[in-house]
């Protein structure tokens, strides 16, 4: 009885979780204008270089706490960072079994960004941020996306052009496999 009692529960979270898509990676958002056109020219990057629709950003609730508990919402967001990062992806796993199904997970990430003025610079971030929510790791290449320190080059330009050690990080991370299982 109590074991039915519990799948029930589990069942009924599930069930109201959003964005729960194994072959995407849905990030929600509450900005606008040219942030969210920043966002959109990242998803893009990514979803043109890996040659797959796996990044999609949504105007809708975001995550009220995304460094807290899980709360079935995949977000990209912006607002105060502690210390010096201006920048983070925060991700939370759920382990749980479910009645005749045994072990399973479930993995929610919530990005969070610095209010940065400059959009390019924003870009570049949430480039870099959406990097790690696909499961890439730092790269240790001048002018990478996912190098640790985004830098702007001659001209003044933040890298918001994925280079060939970016995808291969992604690919690396074999974390991809939990939205696009045909990328790996």
């Amino acid at each position: 009885m109590i074991n039915n009692i519990l799948n029930n529960i589990i069942d009924n979270i599930i069930t109201k979780q959003q964005n729960v898509d194994q072959d995407k990676l849905i990030l929600n958002t509450n900005l606008e204008g040219d942030q969210y056109k920043a966002l959109q020219s990242a998803a893009n990057e990514w979803n043109s270089e890996l040659g797959e629709d796996i990044v999609e950003i949504r105007h809708g609730d975001a995550s009220k706490d995304p460094s807290g508990e899980m709360d079935g919402i995949n977000s990209i967001t912006t607002g105060e960072l502690p210390g010096s990062p201006i920048g983070t992806t925060y991700t939370h796993y759920k382990v749980y079994s479910k009645q005749n199904q045994g072990i399973q997970t479930q993995k929610e990430v919530d990005i969070v960004i610095e209010d940065i003025e400059d959009d390019e610079l924003f870009e570049a971030v949430a480039l870099h941020e959406i990097g790690h929510a696909l499961g890439a790791e730092h790269v240790l290449r001048d002018g990478a996306v996912m190098n640790p320190r985004i830098e702007s080059g001659d001209k003044g330009d933040y890298p918001t052009e994925l280079t060939k050690a970016d995808i291969n990080a992604v690919k690396r991370g074999n974390r991809i496999g939990e939205f696009v299982n045909k990328v790996v």
